[in-house]
């Protein structure tokens, strides 16, 4: 379902507070995550994506924690949540670079859905953001440039787990009749 909204000025109502962020690729990434997760309701959702989510602290992610932000932050691409739950408007957010606002008090004419599908879950949408251009560069676009390497280390291993995955069999090895009694494995290939 989505709804249209003209101009409603009306009952506006901001959410959020400003804050400070650390001035590296990894902490921008984690505002970004952060931020689309407040959009689509996506809080206290598990210890480790609060983690993913905890720019502040950015320096604890592992190696690994910070291949699953990339990921998610992948998924959670400004194109695919553009128009529909966050919005390219510099208007609405004044002095700041984004600014979060209850869905029930939206304004501009802007196309809301209530739901936007992620990774093949159904989220809700409960408020919106809206952005400048200046917070999809900084907490985006640059962050991800800088991780592009290991994007595409990622991508090119997502790749070859993808093409093993139709050639893999089982392979039991029957208990030797000599040593009866022991368990037989199943080795995965």
């Amino acid at each position: 379902m989505a709804a249209v909204l003209r101009n409603v000025e009306l009952g506006l109502k901001e959410t959020g507070s400003p804050v400070t962020v650390p001035n590296h690729p990894q902490a921008r990434l984690m505002f970004y995550l952060d931020c689309m997760c407040s959009v689509l309701s996506m809080d206290n959702s598990s210890p480790s994506l609060n983690a993913l989510r905890d720019f502040r602290n950015y320096t604890r992610l592992s190696y690994s924690q910070v291949d699953e932000l990339l990921v998610l932050c992948i998924l959670l691409s400004p194109d695919v949540l553009l128009n529909k739950c966050i919005f390219l408007n510099e208007e609405m957010c004044r002095n700041s670079c984004n600014k979060f606002f209850e869905l029930s008090a939206v304004s501009n004419q802007m196309l809301v859905t209530d739901s936007v599908l992620i990774g093949g879950q159904q989220r809700r949408v409960q408020k919106i953001m809206t952005f400048k251009e200046a917070f999809l560069r900084m907490d985006y676009i640059e962050p991800m440039d800088y991780y592009s390497q290991r994007l595409r280390r990622i991508a090119s291993s997502a790749r070859l787990e993808a093409e093993r995955r139709p050639q893999r069999r089982a392979i039991n090895s029957s208990p030797d009749p000599s040593n009866s009694g022991r368990a037989s494995c199943c080795i995965v290939l």
